[in-house]
C-alpha cells in the first residue's frame, strides 16, 4: 500500500478531528499522533478518545485499504475467452493423439476414475473408466489413417467445468475400406490441476434430414 494512499485513508479522520483549538496540549497530541505509526496510533486512541473514535479510525483504515490494495481481476468474458481457447486447443491435442494411436497420452487427457462416464455411439449402456479406455484402445487399433474433425464446435464454461458440443467428422480405413462418419459429440471437461481433462462423453450417430 502506498503513502498517498494511506494518508488519504487517515486524512479524513484526522483532519477532522484536528480542527482549530486553544488548547496547546490538544493540538501537541494531534501532531504526536499523526507522526506516529499506524499501529501506535490506533492505540494512543484508543487510550484517549475511547471506542468511538476508534470505530471511526478502523472504518478510515479498512476503506483505505480497500480502496487502494486491491488486486485487478480479470473480468468473466476474459477468463471464458481464455478457457475456451485452452479447451479447443485440447481438442486438438486429443484428435492428435487418436490420430497418432498415442495411447498414453490420449489416456492422460482423460479423468478416468470412478466418476468418468462414457455413452458411446454403438448401442450399449453407459460406460465406466475402464470399459470406456479399452474401448478406445481396441477401437483405435482396428482403423488406420484416422483423420478428426469438430464441425459447429461450441464451448461453454462454469468455473471449473467446460462442456463442448460439436459434429465430430471423422475418415478412417477399416477392414471394410475407407469410411466416413458424423456423429453429435458432447465432451464435459474438468480442470484438474490446472490441466483440462475428460470427465464424460457422448455421443449419438448423427442423421441429416432429407
Amino acid at each position: 500500500m502506498s503513502i498517498p494512499c494511506l494518508s488519504a485513508a487517515l486524512g479524513s479522520v484526522c483532519v477532522s478531528n484536528a480542527g482549530p483549538s486553544k488548547s496547546p496540549e490538544r493540538n501537541r497530541s494531534v501532531r504526536t499522533l499523526l507522526s506516529r505509526p499506524v499501529g501506535i496510533a490506533v492505540a494512543e486512541k484508543i487510550s484517549t478518545t475511547g471506542t468511538r473514535q476508534l470505530r471511526a479510525w478502523g472504518l478510515a483504515l479498512v476503506i483505505g485499504f480497500g480502496g487502494c490494495a486491491s488486486a485487478p481481476t480479470i473480468s468473466s468474458p476474459a477468463k471464458s475467452a481464455v478457457g475456451s481457447a485452452q479447451i479447443q486447443n485440447r481438442l486438438n491435442e486429443i484428435f492428435d493423439a487418436a490420430a497418432k494411436q498415442d495411447l498414453p497420452r490420449l489416456d492422460s487427457y482423460h479423468y478416468y476414475g470412478p466418476k468418468f462416464t462414457k455413452f458411446p455411439a454403438a448401442p450399449i449402456g453407459r460406460q465406466d473408466a475402464a470399459g470406456a479406455r479399452q474401448g478406445e484402445h481396441d477401437g483405435l487399433g482396428a482403423i488406420s489413417a484416422l483423420t478428426m474433425q469438430a464441425e459447429d464446435l461450441k464451448i461453454d464454461l462454469f468455473g471449473d467445468v467446460g462442456i463442448a458440443t460439436f459434429i465430430l467428422h471423422s475418415h478412417f480405413k477399416a477392414s471394410a475400406g475407407l469410411i466416413e462418419r458424423k456423429e453429435r459429440a458432447t465432451l464435459v471437461f474438468v480442470k484438474d490441476h490446472g490441466a483440462w481433462k475428460i470427465a464424460h462423453e457422448h455421443f449419438s450417430p448423427f442423421k441429416v434430414e432429407p
